[in-house]
């Protein structure tokens, strides 16, 4: 488990943030409409950080990441927002300048590392590409020890450089991928559901291996993914996403141990506990479901009126130390998320 960051640069903290996504909306056009798939993102990583980002299909999280990067391609729209690292807007920076900064600065771990690696190109070669773009070609001998050394820091032998992908196993392809993003020791990495498609015993192995990886760059991390035991094991925060909007953020231990968002509490409750194989506590979590007349969870510490907050956009709230969470009022079927106490 990650030790939790130092008071001076925990995300909040002045000056303590690598990136800032501030209001970013993303959406798709469809014959007849748009499909709004990020409506009002915000969030900060603070150095050295790993922040997990769940949700179920469809919520958003995928989409957030390509933002960031700005990679979202027609016919989806990046509509508004601020992605800020290092002072950079990198919504508003010029091709040459994002071109600069990425893998550099900020490098992506993109889901399925079969259909993100060359199928025509050694591993070696690929990894050499990373660094030669940004740093001109040089010495072959120096760029050829350097992608030894990036290969054996991901634990994979010298041989895989002369593989192909489809000679690699799925997990030596995800850490041929971990190797490639870290190869010019980026301040951010994003890792987009880095072990999906993996076994259990080989999921373990690559999420060590990320971490290990980020550890030695003291990189900051935006973890998306669906296994929430791996979040874990691995983040310092997590976030919830739910139909691209945040609903809930805060120290992983706040948010497992006294989740506050009906989302979150229906989330956790979908994975089987040997402890609870009866769901009882499932049960209970979810019993205000379809009470229209049941009490905002929030409740005294809640700002937002009924009438008013069906017609505004959700706020967001301190319930202590960090952890935010945004009423659920006005996300379109609040009666499905009314919960009758808050325990």
């Amino acid at each position: 488990m990650i030790t939790e960051l130092p008071a001076s640069e925990r995300p909040g903290s002045v000056g303590a943030t690598v990136l800032t996504v501030e209001d970013l909306r993303v959406s798709y056009e469809r014959r007849d409409d748009r499909l709004v798939a990020v409506d009002g993102l915000s969030f900060g990583v603070a150095p050295g950080e790993v922040l997990g980002l769940v949700g179920e299909s469809g919520s958003g999280k995928s989409t957030a990441a390509m933002a960031i990067l700005r990679l979202v391609r027609p016919p989806g729209r990046i509509e508004r927002g601020r992605v800020t690292l290092g002072g950079v807007d990198l919504l508003t920076a010029d091709p040459a300048a994002l071109r600069r900064i990425r893998w550099r600065e900020v490098a992506l771990i993109p889901q399925g590392s079969m259909n993100s690696l060359n199928p025509v190109m050694r591993a070696g070669d690929q990894i050499a590409d990373a660094i030669t773009a940004h740093e001109g070609r040089g010495d072959g001998a120096t760029v050829r020890q350097r992608v030894a050394t990036l290969l054996d820091s991901v634990r994979l032998g010298a041989d895989v450089a002369h593989r192909y992908p489809h000679e690699l196993s799925g997990g030596m392809r995800q850490r041929v991928c971990i190797a490639m993003a870290t190869a010019l020791d980026p301040r951010l990495v994003i890792a987009d559901e880095p072990t999906s498609a993996l076994d259990v015993v080989t999921q373990r192995a690559v999420a060590e291996t990320l971490l290990d990886a980020t550890h030695r760059l003291r990189a900051s991390m935006i973890l998306i993914g669906h296994d929430l035991a791996l979040q874990a094991q691995m983040v310092d925060r997590l976030a919830v996403m739910r139909r691209g909007r945040l609903v809930e953020i805060g120290p992983v231990r706040a948010v497992f141990h006294r989740p506050v968002h009906p989302y979150t509490r229906i989330l956790l409750t979908a994975v089987p506990s040997i402890r609870d194989p009866d769901g009882k506590r499932r049960k209970a979590w979810v019993a205000g479901q379809g009470d229209d007349s049941a009490r905002c969870f929030l409740g005294a510490a809640c700002v937002q009126d009924r009438a008013t907050a069906a017609e505004a956009r959700p706020l967001m709230h301190d319930v202590g130390e960090g952890h935010l969470v945004a009423c659920p009022i006005g996300e379109g079927d609040h009666a499905s998320l009314w919960t009758a106490a808050h325990d």
